[in-house]
């Protein structure tokens, strides 16, 4: 993995490792097809990230329950939209970075550390790609679907004369 090798470099000629972000939350945004599986997962988060949110979308009272007991920051969105109610929940704290990571079970929990990574690199902000090198496509798209996809990313990168490969993608870091 790339991001490994520089990192092993970097330690090697520097004598220390990447510096890591002071404060950085995570926002996971949770929904009906949310698992404890996936909650459980966010467990191995709690060394990096200063505060770890849960945005509740519409998950089941299962779910809500095995949240509490996590000591996660539960974040109420259902009916709005939950980039918005984090704002909220977050107005009075002051991160150096957020990533926004969705409990859908389409991206994996080692690329959260590779985006932080990135953006320590001086991004301002950082998108997962299921379409670069290493990038998942878990689930069924048909054709039109992959298509549509590409024409829409084309079209956003024209406009905006920018380079995304994947510019539906909610999982993502800012500063």
């Amino acid at each position: 993995d790339l991001e490994y090798i520089v990192e092993k470099i970097e330690t090697y000629f520097r004598g220390t490792r990447t510096q890591k972000l002071p404060s950085a939350a995570l926002v996971a945004v949770g929904d009906r097809n949310t698992t404890a599986q996936y909650i459980e997962q966010l467990v191995e988060f709690d060394e990096i990230f200063e505060n770890i949110f849960i945005v509740d979308t519409g998950m089941d009272a299962a779910r809500l329950v095995e949240i509490e007991g996590k000591g996660f920051t539960l974040v109420d969105a259902k009916g709005n939209d939950e980039f918005e109610a984090f704002a909220k929940a977050g107005a009075d704290a002051d991160f150096d970075a957020v990533v926004f990571y969705p409990l859908s079970g389409q991206w994996d929990t080692a690329d959260v550390p590779r985006l932080l990574l990135t953006l320590n690199r001086g991004y301002d902000m950082v998108v997962a790609s299921r379409f670069m090198i290493g990038g998942g496509r878990r689930g069924r798209h048909g054709l039109v679907r992959r298509l549509g996809n590409r024409i829409y990313n084309l079209m956003v990168n024209l406009l905006f004369a920018a380079n995304l490969s994947d510019s539906f993608s909610s999982f993502r870091a800012v500063r």
